[in-house]
């Protein structure tokens, strides 16, 4: 996974982001961030209003910190937050001359099967319903793969404020390792540099699972308070809102 976002590189660099105190490193602010990029993972994630108020959701059944979560990146205390109902993100910026890379990542525990959430999150042609600048989502191809697995080419629409961005994505299911991998398509006409990112599903016990949601690119020139934006508002919003859909089908399933 050479283009994923590293769980654990950067050192302090790629800090927690809790959502009561979200702040971006040093306060931080001078970015040379991107219009298309940022458009890219703005639209992709913005959703309706979701309260940021952590619930009263603690577990305490979950303790200590499960090996595989821990080969996420996440720390002893991201676990507790993440056991009480919050959402943990991450976030960081990596600059030279010409380029502003971006590349952040959220975690969330869903009270459904990590096979519910799998199934969620595939259905890329539903995005629109919980994804409020998500326009258009055209499934162009699907072709079966190795192992069982399945490669889907999907044409997006997004809009975010003033600005409509337009590209295509090659997604790699993979139904055995609850994984979801995506990368821009460079043979088409896209209007981002670069777009990549996983979606992954973790079992932690019955009826419950983590999501791990990673992306990554390189955007184009916008206000950097927009980028800490992204990270501190849209992000857990997404999430929590990935959340409520997934419960709400896992529970109309048993009913």
């Amino acid at each position: 996974r050479a283009w994923a976002p590293s769980p654990t590189a950067g050192g302090a660099g790629l800090q927690t982001l809790m959502v009561e105190r979200c702040t971006m490193r040093n306060g931080r602010t001078r970015h040379r961030t991107t219009a298309c990029l940022l458009a890219c993972l703005t639209t992709a994630l913005s959703t309706a209003h979701v309260s940021m108020a952590r619930p009263e959701r603690a577990d305490r059944t979950l303790a200590p910190l499960p090996a595989e979560v821990a080969a996420e990146g996440l720390r002893e205390g991201d676990w507790d937050s993440l056991i009480d109902g919050g959402v943990v993100v991450r976030g960081r910026t990596k600059s030279n001359a010409t380029t502003e890379a971006i590349q952040a990542a959220g975690f969330i525990i869903v009270e459904a099967p990590a096979s519910a959430a799998y199934a969620f999150v595939a259905r890329h042609e539903r995005r629109p319903e919980y994804s409020r600048c998500t326009k258009a989502v055209e499934i162009l191809s699907r072709e079966e793969a190795e192992r069982g697995r399945e490669t889907v080419k999907v044409r997006e629409t997004h809009k975010s404020l003033w600005i409509t961005t337009r590209y295509t994505v090659d997604y790699t299911h993979d139904p055995g390792l609850r994984e979801i991998r995506w990368a821009l398509d460079p043979a088409a006409r896209n209007d981002v540099r670069d777009y990549r990112g996983s979606w992954r599903l973790i079992e932690l016990g019955p009826g419950r699972s983590l999501i791990a949601y990673r992306i990554a690119g390189v955007p184009g020139k916008l206000p950097s308070f927009l980028i800490d934006y992204f990270v501190r508002q849209d992000l857990p919003a997404f999430l929590r809102a990935v959340r409520k859909r997934v419960e709400e089908e896992a529970r109309a399933v048993k009913t």
